[in-house]
């Protein structure tokens, strides 16, 4: 059977799809959203064992802590400025090892490094305790930069956690050495700085072994008006 459709009734049609697909597209800009990755860590970069407890929209009050799933990544975070609060998993009462902030979520992918304030720990009984950094872990380190010339100026080197925000600094003598007390293992990035730019960096991992350590990095000038790294990591006795 052959259906025929008045003039008047297409153009109702018509008019009732247009607005349909500009609801659709109105709505598909309205619900962008986004992966949001939280990875936490000590002063020295090592990992911590947190869940994200409160994550809402300071606009809406929307808590969207549930998406995270007990870890701490999600997917499908709509756009918009949130706040969070982290808790160490295991503690009992978390108070100072909480970690709050705030995040503007408008890109695809947002990755955040945070870390507790202070040396507070989770003990395994659930308790926060002060972590004491003068135990077993923490070692003396030695180095010495191969092949520095006289410079002139100041030239020291620069022991930075990575994550983490840890740093301690340590001067080079005459004849390039330098040394670094009660350090803890983990990564870190060894800066060599001269008058406040840094002219090479270099990666470098101490085991959790507790006993000196010696460490070497051959200078490598700037060429060209930049600095050239070093792709490879620096030499540590094992």
């Amino acid at each position: 059977m052959l259906l025929t459709i008045s003039k008047d009734r297409r153009i109702l049609i018509s008019a009732a799809l247009f607005l349909i697909a500009g609801c659709t597209q109105h709505a598909a800009v309205a619900t962008k959203v986004s992966r949001v990755q939280f990875y936490v860590s000590d002063e020295y970069g090592q990992a911590l064992d947190y869940t994200v407890s409160e994550f809402y929209d300071t606009a809406g009050k929307r808590g969207e802590e549930a998406l995270f799933r007990n870890t701490l990544r999600a997917d499908g975070i709509r756009h918009g400025v949130y706040k969070y609060r982290l808790v160490p998993r295991k503690a009992k009462a978390p108070h100072a090892s909480v970690i709050q902030g705030s995040i503007a979520i408008r890109h695809p992918e947002h990755w955040l490094t945070v870390e507790p304030s202070g040396f507070v720990r989770v003990n395994g009984d659930g308790n926060e305790v002060i972590a004491d950094m003068d135990g077993a872990y923490a070692q003396d380190l030695e180095g010495s930069v191969l092949g520095l010339p006289a410079l002139g100026g100041a030239v020291w080197v620069r022991l930075q956690a990575f994550p983490g925000s840890f740093q301690t600094e340590a001067a080079i003598d005459k004849n390039g050495r330098f040394s670094f007390y009660e350090v803890t293992p983990g990564w870190y990035v060894l800066l060599l700085i001269h008058d406040g730019h840094v002219l090479q960096a270099e990666p470098l991992l101490i085991p959790d072994q507790p006993r000196l350590r010696k460490v070497a990095i051959r200078y490598k000038p700037a060429i060209e008006g930049g600095t050239k790294y070093c792709p490879y990591p620096c030499t540590l006795d094992r």
